[in-house]
């Protein structure tokens, strides 16, 4: 199977200097990196990005399980340097803990013309997970030294592992190409092997003999570096497995999944007895609860819990999945994704109110398949709130599935902290999810991929005044994605954030003086609004027409790349709709109003229509994006839709000034 793209150049073009290994250099490998060095063949037609440091010849995975349901790891990788590294190279695996126990670790390196070598135990390096407090995730590494264009480094990995699940998810292919990728699956022959591919379409069948499953794949390419492009998460065809042994497993063994209700129940066997507190429990949150209606006391628990219980990650074990106990989070203030789920179910159910855990996968839209369940699945935990007949603000229903059993769902991250409930990030909008719900869960699609979920709505009044200064008044409200992304830039500002905004100002109208900024980062319907006021007093030619654009930096919402040599998909991340309302006090009577713009794409709209009254002019532009990829060959639509873009900020009305003013300005 091929991957491949015209844009990728094949290796033996390059002119990277190969080793031309003698059976004396390549000795001292195993028979299967010996195999590989030896091959006369070694770079016949390898497709590889021009940015790529290494290529790998070989990436496999071999899961061997007993009757039992335990199994033996074996991973081997092979890659050829294609360039001088600053930095020695790390091959490694992560190894999940409690339930790993790593076997052999071990590394070689053969440089061009020289003797292969084996790296030492003191290469050997393992380093914990820093980025979660609670975690027995670490990693495992060995430092291979002194790489060259031309050395191939050979890589073995042995670890015995208990799973929690017998079921697993293997990306074939990464952040680098590969020659050859394979998965073996080995166990009793009497055992059944499930299998489905997600994402880039159906992948091989599998070369199938007792007891020993191979899947294999030929130049996966690697993802081009390009800004605005899929990533590695979503690249690459993925395969999920999930094995039925036969005569069954011991109740201790593990968990046996043939239908995603078997994930739901096995979830909720670890989680339902937690969501619960006592009436004294739920006494320090009562006053979420307010006195309001039902909905407004729901939305302010959601916040409540998502602000005031601290994020910290507990991986260790089996509390990977299990979560902590409502009370111990109600106490400590502190929990993970499921910690925090579960604490809103146990809050919301004082109030009447019934929720359910949601997992979904965080990063990647290519993880859940309809037929073959799998644990790996997901990374996330969020909350279902069945909202049923209850009438629900507008804002809310950009977060609302209508599911034909439990009704309507509002879903919830009471993790994110810059989401407001009504708004799912961006990162898993759309993505597949299960509803965990005892026998009876099931898949969902969760919401947040209309235009309308992720906005950018501006007012902008310009008034000119007797002295031929410029005043303008600006108000942005922002919601969803737009309003996520202002929150974080906000928090992590190296500055006050009223200063970054007054820079902002003076650098797009220079002599500018800004007179006043308010903030509301989260309102009650989940907008945060910037108004901002300031003066300008541009300088005109003396012949020339005084004119202002109208539309100028809101339309800069829609990134571009240049797509003169692209060869890959433009990728946004997120629909998008961006509407900008303009007052001008002070268009001459005599002016001609500006020409519409109204264009459209597939998938895509610019437009704009005006208005006059009196001396004043009304301008309304707005920007509507559905379509979240364009390929190659709809490269010709995105430039339309890059032209209009251009047009509507370019869109300018003439002023009428008594005085021209003396400073500078644009």
């Amino acid at each position: 199977m091929s991957l491949g793209t015209p844009s990728k150049q094949w290796l033996a073009a390059t002119g990277v200097w190969l080793p031309a290994c003698a059976p004396a250099s390549a000795a001292r490998l195993p028979d299967w990196a010996r195999a590989i060095a030896d091959d006369p063949n070694l770079t016949a037609e390898i497709a590889v990005d021009s940015g790529d440091s290494f290529v790998v010849l070989l990436t496999e995975r071999v899961l061997s399980f007993d009757a039992s349901g335990r199994a033996e790891v074996r991973d081997r990788i092979a890659k050829l340097a294609l360039d001088e590294s600053d930095d020695d190279v790390a091959l490694g695996a992560v190894l999940l803990g409690s339930n790993w126990e790593p076997t052999k670790t071990r590394a070689w390196h053969l440089p061009p013309g020289g003797r292969a070598k084996k790296s030492s135990k003191e290469s050997i390096v393992e380093i914990s997970d820093t980025s979660m407090f609670r975690t027995d995730s670490r990693a495992r590494s060995i430092v291979v030294d002194d790489v060259e264009p031309g050395s191939l480094i050979f890589f073995e990995f042995r670890a015995d592992w208990t799973p929690f699940s017998l079921s697993d998810l293997h990306r074939f292919g990464g952040s680098e190409s590969v020659r050859t990728a394979r998965l073996i699956i080995e166990a009793p022959p009497a055992w059944e092997v499930a299998h489905e591919w997600i994402g880039e379409g159906p992948g091989p069948e599998p070369d199938a003999a007792p007891g020993r499953l191979v899947w294999e794949i030929h130049d996966i390419l690697s993802p081009e570096r390009e800004p605005l492009s899929d990533t590695a998460a979503d690249t690459g065809p993925v395969l999920a497995v999930s094995l039925q042994p036969s005569p069954p497993l011991a109740p201790e063994g593990p968990a046996v999944f043939a239908t995603w209700n078997d994930v739901s129940a096995w979830i909720t066997g670890l989680t339902d007895d937690r969501a619960s507190l006592g009436a004294d429990q739920y006494e320090g949150w009562a006053d979420a609860a307010t006195d309001a209606d039902a909905v407004t006391s729901m939305v302010a628990t959601v916040v409540r819990v998502r602000d005031r219980v601290r994020y910290v990650a507990k991986e260790v074990g089996i509390d990977g999945y299990r979560p902590g106990h409502a009370v111990e989070t109600s106490r400590n203030l502190w929990g993970d994704c499921k910690a925090k789920s579960t604490l809103l179910q146990a809050l919301l159910e004082h109030q009447g109110i019934t929720a359910f855990p949601v997992l979904v996968h965080a990063s990647s839209r290519t993880t859940v398949g309809e037929r073959v369940p799998t644990l790996a699945s997901f990374n996330h935990m969020i909350t279902a709130i069945q909202v049923g007949d209850l009438s629900l603000p507008d804002h809310l229903h950009s977060a609302v599935v209508d599911d034909a059993t439990l009704g309507r769902l509002l879903i919830v991250d009471s993790t994110d902290e810059f989401s407001s409930p009504g708004s799912l990030p961006s990162a898993y909008a759309g993505h597949r999810a299960l509803v965990v719900r005892g026998t009876e869960g099931h898949l969902i699609t969760l919401p947040g991929t209309e235009p309308r979920d992720h906005r950018v709505e501006q007012l902008l009044d310009i008034e000119v005044g007797s002295s031929g200064e410029v005043l303008f008044t600006r108000t942005r409200s922002l919601f969803g994605q737009p309003a996520a992304r202002y929150r974080l830039d906000r928090r992590s500002a190296g500055r006050d954030w009223r200063e970054e905004i007054e820079y902002e100002i003076r650098d797009q109208w220079i002599g500018a003086r800004v007179r006043a900024v308010d903030i509301e980062e989260e309102t009650a319907s989940g907008m945060a609004i910037e108004s901002v006021s300031w003066t300008v007093r541009p300088i005109w030619s003396e012949d020339g027409d005084r004119r202002l654009q109208l539309f100028a930096h809101v339309f800069r919402g829609l990134p571009r790349v240049s797509l003169r040599r692209r060869t890959v998909p433009v990728a946004y991340g997120y629909p998008r709709i961006i509407r900008s309302e303009v007052r001008l006090t002070g268009f001459p009577t005599h002016a001609e109003l500006p020409k519409p713009i109204n264009q459209s794409g597939e998938g895509w709209s610019v437009s704009t229509e005006y208005g006059v009254e009196g001396s004043i002019l009304s301008a309304t532009g707005e920007m509507i994006v559905d379509k979240l990829r364009f390929t190659p060959a709809e490269f010709d639509d995105l430039r339309q839709l890059y032209r209009a873009s251009a047009a509507i900020q370019r869109a300018s009305a003439a002023i009428e000034v008594p005085s021209a003013g003396a400073e500078t300005g644009r």
